[in-house]
């Protein structure tokens, strides 16, 4: 199941980077919204439309908190 799990997530940031050049950045630098939208992807049962949206959402989150000096260096 584990194995079937990690297949899933791997094809789900495969599709993801071959569908934005963006994305696809995101994910090299294991960025959390990107990974958020593969496992997404890969829970969705391949819903391209759903996983972008939910990427979205989080990058548009951070732009607010960068907009509002609240994002905070880890």
């Amino acid at each position: 199941m584990i194995d079937a799990n990690d297949a899933a997530l791997r094809e789900a940031r495969e599709r993801l980077a071959a569908a934005d050049e963006d994305v696809a950045a995101l994910l090299a630098t294991a960025d959390p919204a990107a990974e958020c939208a593969a496992r997404a992807l890969a829970l969705n049962s391949g819903s391209m439309a759903r996983a972008l949206v939910g990427l979205a959402r989080a990058m548009l989150q951070v732009e607010r908190h960068v907009s509002r000096g609240m994002l905070r260096a880890r």
